[in-house]
């Protein structure tokens, strides 16, 4: 749907040489400068124009100085010259436009000029690249260069050459949509505007061009202050992005929330995501619940009903072990299977993208027992979210599962002392994953008896 609702422009999002992906209507209300409503403005823009148009409008020039740090230019142009006969202009580029008096105005007031309609006037941002991921454009007077690296939906694009990718062509100002190339019809003006891409872009600071998506967005490959740490302990109404946080995608670990029980508690001890991916440990309708949730794909739901005679005095601790299956022991089987069956190696790196682990549920450090199977079948292996937090004693942002969507933040209804993340060594073995068989064989991994 999003790229049906891209029409009648090529592609989507990501792919910013096409205006599937960078093109937008824009609506600018101003009724006391602004009367002809009904009037569209063909003019190209771009979004670093805001700002100038602002400035603009409120009189304030671009700031140079800012606490005594030089600040950037900024590169984007004024949209106040597509703006109606009423809009005031007391600072003008080009000493001779055209201006006229506003019919309202005191003849006699020389400060009194205003701007005479524009709303044809040509296009004063000529020039402008765009690139996501390699996915390349050149804006240039009426023309534009298109260089499409790959599919939005893949996770990683086949390998090329950067430098020679296929380039198409096309005149704006006759074509609106980029549905004629004429990229062989032109070589000589695509040649122009390939060579207008790189000097813009090694002004902007695009270069080099970098296609990788997983390595890119996976925050384990960043700075952080969580490397090298095994045990993290955080307090109750604590929140961090992601990229703050402890990285326990693929990894054992567990979650261990001191607190002082309530009767009836219930509420979110740590999450991190929300419904589009990411996990929870909370306590809902007597239950401990961990839920993992697989880019909003498949959900994994392990819970278990807690003692009825939990201390409420005195601090206990509610606590969840996930151990991932050891990808060396699955390596081994499938270089088994792989010499026997002469099976593509390629599975590996399938069966990597699945990793899954099993979840146990404890109480004061006695395990609960668990309502059907407690197995995460399949795992994030680099980003859970790009917008939600890790939460510590409610849950900001989506909720992690609708069963407390009408609760949200979903606050622990206790005393919550502390939270804390503790990296450990233990692993699962691969035999527990039996009974994801079934999940596994609809990515076509039926033939790789791994679990054997």
């Amino acid at each position: 749907w999003a790229w049906a609702m891209d029409t009648p422009f090529q592609w989507t999002k990501q792919i910013a040489s096409h205006f599937g992906g960078t093109r937008n209507g824009m609506v600018i209300s101003w009724p006391d400068r602004i009367t002809d409503v009904d009037k569209k403005r063909y003019q190209f823009s771009h979004v670093i124009d805001i700002a100038p148009t602002i400035l603009e409008a409120i009189g304030i020039e671009e700031p140079t100085l800012f606490n005594g740090v030089m600040q950037k230019p900024i590169e984007g142009t004024s949209l106040a010259y597509t703006f109606d006969a009423k809009y005031r202009l007391d600072q003008t580029d080009d000493p001779t436009a055209d201006q006229t008096d506003d019919p309202t105005a005191d003849p006699t007031d020389d400060n009194k000029k205003y701007n005479a309609s524009k709303i044809n006037a040509p296009s004063k941002h000529t020039t402008q690249y765009f690139e996501m991921l390699t996915n390349q454009g050149i804006y240039d007077k009426g023309w534009m260069a298109s260089a499409k690296r790959g599919d939005p939906w893949l996770s990683e694009n086949p390998e090329m050459d950067l430098l020679d990718m296929p380039w198409e062509l096309y005149n704006i100002e006759k074509d609106f949509s980029q549905a004629v190339d004429l990229a062989d019809q032109k070589p000589k003006k695509l040649e122009e505007m390939i060579k207008l891409f790189y000097a813009e872009a090694s002004k902007y600071n695009v270069l080099p061009l970098d296609d990788r998506k997983g390595d890119r967005v996976d925050v384990a490959n960043r700075p952080s202050l969580t490397k090298g740490r095994d045990v993290f302990t955080y307090p109750d109404h604590f929140r961090v992005p992601e990229g703050s946080a402890p990285d326990l995608k693929r990894k054992s670990h567990k979650i261990t929330a001191n607190v002082i029980w309530p009767e009836d508690g219930e509420g979110m001890l740590l999450t991190l995501g929300g419904r589009f991916s990411g996990y929870g440990l909370f306590v809902q309708n007597g239950k401990l619940v961990y839920h993992y949730n697989w880019a909003g794909i498949e959900r994994y739901n392990i819970s278990a009903p807690l003692p009825a005679d939990l201390p409420t005095d005195t601090p206990i601790t509610l606590e969840a072990v996930y151990k991932t299956v050891s990808q060396e022991k699955i390596n081994q089987k499938i270089d088994e299977k792989i010499k026997k069956e002469d099976v593509n190696n390629d599975v590996k790196e399938v069966i990597g993208k699945l990793l899954g682990a099993e979840v146990n549920l404890y109480a004061n450090g006695e395990p609960l027992k668990i309502k059907g199977n407690n197995l995460v079948c399949k795992s994030i292996p680099n980003r859970f979210t790009l917008d939600e937090t890790l939460d510590v004693g409610f849950d900001t942002g989506t909720p992690i599962r609708e069963s407390y969507k009408d609760q949200m933040p979903f606050d622990f209804t206790g005393t919550l002392n502390s939270v804390t993340i503790e990296l450990i060594k233990d692993v699962a073995d691969p035999n527990v994953l039996e009974p994801c068989r079934e999940e596994y064989e609809e990515f076509r991994l039926n033939r790789i008896p791994f679990y054997d």
